[in-house]
């Protein structure tokens, strides 16, 4: 069976769009719901390791897969993927993944 790791900065990010959605914005339910659907769309990719697609402004071996207004990076590995980041796609990528 495929397995979806997360790094720690990956799941820091997730928990971000959590706390924002469900405190700042007052949204609990919402910020509830679109944690599950984001754990269960990684789980989903980590049975097809090589979906998603490559992005220019990404590391080299990097690929994404988008949720709703989410880019989530990941790593393929042969027995599934390593989710790396969890980023909001208006932000600017390349100044938000600069250096890794």
């Amino acid at each position: 069976m495929a397995r979806a790791l997360w790094t720690p900065v990956a799941e820091s990010d997730l928990d971000d769009v959590l706390f924002y959605i469900a405190f700042i914005d007052r949204r609990p339910a919402t910020g509830e719901r679109l944690y599950r659907e984001i754990r269960n769309r990684v789980a989903q990719c980590a049975e097809h390791a090589l979906a998603g697609h490559a992005h220019p402004d990404a590391p080299a071996g990097w690929r994404y897969l988008k949720h709703k207004r989410w880019l989530i990076f990941f790593q393929p590995h042969p027995d599934g993927i390593e989710v790396m980041r969890v980023v909001d796609s208006v932000r600017d990528l390349p100044r938000h993944l600069r250096g890794l």
